[in-house]
């Protein structure tokens, strides 16, 4: 069977069209996935240091009483895998703290955000931060007694 140029040609033209849309597609699945584990790692960080938080009473009533102690920011960052590497690594200012003894039903409550940046181009563009995307995890878990 002998092959024409015009299907040569034709074949080349659909290659052309489809090949990026092919690839935008499958680096945008890649970074929905490095997404969606960022904000499970941050989730479980949170809630990991909320737990240390209520199972520690010493360390909750140190955190409390001394702001500058930030145990609970530390615990934070040592169960963020992968959130520490810079260059958009979670940083202790991205991290509140609200603590028991300034709340009324003794629940803390500890929040994180994370600066996602995603590696498929125009996506952070699309969603309204060229920055990246903001990713927020609260863990709110209640202290038994109060805090002191």
């Amino acid at each position: 069977m002998k092959t024409r140029m015009d299907d040569i040609g034709q074949s080349l033209i659909e290659f052309v069209v489809i090949f990026p849309l092919a690839i935008f597609l499958i680096i945008g699945f890649i970074d929905l996935g490095r997404g969606v584990f960022y904000y499970s790692s941050l989730s479980n960080a949170v809630r990991e240091a909320s737990r240390f938080a209520i199972v520690n009473r010493d360390a909750l009533i140190d955190v409390c009483d001394n702001p500058a102690d930030n145990a609970l920011q530390d615990k934070v960052l040592a169960f963020a895998f992968g959130l520490t590497t810079p260059p958009n690594a979670l940083r202790k200012q991205d991290i509140t703290i609200n603590c028991p003894l300034n709340n009324p039903d003794h629940t803390i409550t500890i929040e994180a955000r994370y600066t996602f940046v995603p590696i498929t181009p125009g996506i952070a563009q699309l969603l309204g931060n060229p920055a990246g995307i903001e990713l927020t995890a609260q863990s709110t878990m209640r202290v038994s007694g109060a805090a002191r």
